[in-house]
């Protein structure tokens, strides 16, 4: 249904970020991602809506009003990225990372 599939010119400015072109991109592969489903939805006709995730031919979504609903995120996260000097405007938490490498079939979430 829509337009998937079918040959619809895309402006070059879609395919751009920050004059930037999509090769320059390669290395945000979750941002690439989702932008591009995104725009798959657009040509279908479906708005109001945000990429949930992407995985290969399956790609999720879910209304924008329940996207943006509060969440609570996990403190130790948060964590991790103020011991790299990010600021959240608060006392840093302490951060000790518990490394270990994984053997076998795993799933990448990146």
């Amino acid at each position: 249904s829509g337009l998937i599939g079918a040959n619809v010119p895309v402006p070059f400015a879609l395919l751009s970020q920050g004059g930037r072109d999509i090769a320059a991109l390669e290395n945000e592969k979750s941002g690439c991602e989702a932008g591009a489903a995104a725009v798959l939805l657009l040509l279908d006709g479906k708005t109001g809506v945000t990429i949930s995730k992407v995985k290969g031919r399956k790609v999720e979504y879910i209304e924008s009003s329940k996207a943006i609903m509060q969440r609570y995120v996990d403190l130790e996260h948060v964590a991790m990225y103020e011991a790299l000097g990010i600021c959240f405007g608060r006392k840093p938490l302490a951060y000790d990372p518990i490394l270990r490498e994984v053997d076998g079939v795993y799933e990448r979430i990146y």
